[in-house]
């Protein structure tokens, strides 16, 4: 973008707000660079922001777990997606057909140069430039603006109707719940990180959720001790800077976790360090992060590995 994109209105002061889940492209394509998508996910967070929801990715969560299981769940309880199927990602339609065969509201939206898919032409698009031309990327964020808060306000009218009633009556899919302790999540997540692990491939020795990382850019990874809460505070706000695309936080133990961080540019120590202190958090090791302070981290012995 040649110049900066704003929220088109200020958010409502509240605190607690409810959460809208964008779907996406997220690495390159042929036509758009990784920066591209990173400039268009900013744009919508600004728009969602400024209609008064905290926009999140679908794959992202304040908690450990497997990414495919999180996606999933957001598609499934998140009160609005944003979809963009610009460039007809694979992925995100995917994503997208889980959404409306769930009967939730969603609000899809694609660039100027993408043409329509068959299944998902009768659903209404919001169409944004793809050079990202400022001036029209502010009346886009206005009518994206205007069409969450008439979604939003459609979807809990008692006369609403979804995608799926416009083709008869259906049965929805639904995915069950029940009510569980916290050590029993606990368990149950580290349980499917260890399956993970055993699916992994012998002859390359990598496991699979460190390949998913590894196929957008090198990660970089931070070895902490801390209480639990505290480093998932401590990721939510890593994933507030520019450069951090997102975080996965692996527990190793009683007290330390490994976080590993998507990033689309050398990370710098000076970024972190007060982050990790703010959250009191001591950082036993660093690797693929740039030591550009004398202190270099919370704790002096760390090192890279």
């Amino acid at each position: 973008m040649s110049e900066n994109s704003t929220p088109v209105s200020a958010a409502p002061p509240t605190s607690i707000r409810p959460t809208c889940g964008i779907v996406m492209p997220m690495s390159a394509t042929v036509e758009c660079s990784e920066q591209h998508w990173l400039e268009v996910r900013s744009l919508l967070a600004a728009a969602i922001d400024g209609a008064g929801l905290n926009p999140r990715l679908v794959s992202e969560a304040n908690d450990v777990g497997v990414i495919h299981k999180r996606i999933i769940g957001n598609l499934y309880d998140l009160p609005l997606v944003i979809c963009d199927v610009s460039g007809t990602n694979p992925n995100v339609m995917f994503e997208l057909g889980m959404r409306l065969a769930f009967d939730k509201p969603a609000i899809i939206i694609k660039d100027d140069k993408t043409t329509y898919s068959f299944d998902t032409a009768p659903i209404e698009h919001l169409t944004y430039p793809r050079d990202l031309r400022f001036n029209r990327i502010v009346d886009f964020q206005k009518l994206l603006q205007a069409k969450i808060a008439g979604t939003i306000a459609a979807a809990t009218s008692p006369s609403y109707t979804s995608f799926l009633q416009s083709f008869g009556t259906f049965a929805v899919a639904q995915i069950p719940t029940a009510v569980a302790n916290r050590d029993d999540l606990v368990l149950e997540e580290l349980q499917d990180l260890r399956k993970m692990i055993h699916r992994s491939n012998p002859a390359s020795g990598r496991d699979d959720w460190l390949s998913f990382f590894e196929r957008r850019n090198p990660p970089s990874y931070i070895k902490i001790r801390g209480e639990l809460q505290d480093v998932f505070s401590f990721t939510d706000q890593l994933e507030h800077l520019h450069s951090v695309t997102r975080s996965l936080v692996v527990i190793i133990g009683k007290d330390s976790a490994m976080v590993v961080i998507e990033h689309s540019k050398r990370l710098q120590r000076s970024e972190i360090k007060p982050i990790a202190d703010a959250c009191h958090l001591n950082v036993v090791s660093w690797t693929g992060i740039d030591d550009s302070s004398a202190s270099g981290s919370s704790n002096p012995a760390a090192q890279n590995d």
